[in-house]
């Protein structure tokens, strides 16, 4: 059956409550945040879908002004996936803007620096 999306600017709806509850507690995010393991390309590419889910949580909950716990998701997304290990990529401009609306002006503040900075590392060394 179709539904209203009250949001105009989003083709899409979220269930925060299950979808809080799969991503941080269920899902298990193993060794994305240990640098000595290599990742390639196609599985850098899942880390996008991760970060881009976790940013869409992120978005439904401040619209839902769940500001703590949209924080909350945004801190899981930079500890478990950390740029030392698999580099920022293009959902990294989002997060900056989520961490600004949930105010985190100094965490906001120090992402574009490191993800400007982050060295290319070719060929990957393992």
């Amino acid at each position: 059956m179709p539904i209203r999306n009250p949001r105009q600017d989003r083709e899409y709806l979220v269930d925060t409550e299950k979808t809080y509850n799969n991503m941080i507690n269920k899902f298990r995010y193993r060794e994305l945040d240990n640098d000595k393991v290599y990742y390639s390309e196609d599985y850098r590419n899942f880390v996008l879908n991760h970060r881009s889910a976790l940013n869409s949580l992120a978005e439904a909950l401040i619209d839902e002004t769940q500001m703590e716990k949209a924080n909350t998701v945004l801190e899981f997304s930079l500890t478990k996936m950390p740029d030392r290990v698999i580099a920022y990529d293009h959902t990294t401009a989002t997060l900056v803007d989520l961490l600004f609306k949930v105010g985190q002006r100094k965490r906001q503040l120090k992402l574009p620096i490191s993800w400007a900075t982050v060295p290319v590392k070719w060929p990957p060394t393992w």
